[in-house]
C-alpha cells in the first residue's frame, strides 16, 4: 500500500503516453477540454464518466471545507458552538460558567 500511489501514477502516465501514439498528428485540436474529445473516440461513455468524476471531486472538496470550517468555528468560539451530528450547534454558556468568567450581569 505504501507504493500504491506511485504505481498508479506510473500506470496513468504510461497509459496517456501509449494513448498519444494511437492518434495521428494534428487530428485533434488542443484545448482545455481536448481530453474529453480524445476519450470520446475511445468509448462514448468515458466523457460522461470523466465529467461526473470532476463534479464529484468538487463536491468532495466542498464537504471537506464545510467540515474544516465547523472545526474552526468550535475552536474559535471556545466550545460555545459545538459539532453535533455533522452540523454545528450553538450552545448557550451555562450561568455558572458565566459567573466564573465574570460575565454575569449580577
Amino acid at each position: 500500500m505504501k507504493y500504491a500511489q506511485f504505481i498508479a501514477s506510473i500506470i496513468y502516465v504510461a497509459y496517456i503516453g501509449f494513448l498519444a501514439f494511437s492518434f495521428p498528428a494534428n487530428t485533434i485540436t488542443l484545448s482545455e477540454t481536448a481530453i474529453i474529445d480524445i476519450f470520446r473516440v475511445i468509448a462514448p461513455i468515458l466523457p460522461a464518466l470523466l465529467i461526473g468524476a470532476a463534479l464529484l471531486s468538487q463536491f468532495s472538496a466542498a464537504v471537506a471545507d464545510v467540515v474544516g470550517a465547523g472545526g474552526l468555528l468550535v475552536e474559535v468560539t471556545d466550545g460555545r458552538v459545538r459539532r453535533q451530528g455533522g452540523g454545528v450547534e450553538y450552545l448557550p454558556v451555562p450561568r455558572e460558567r458565566e459567573a466564573r468568567r465574570g460575565l454575569s450581569g449580577h
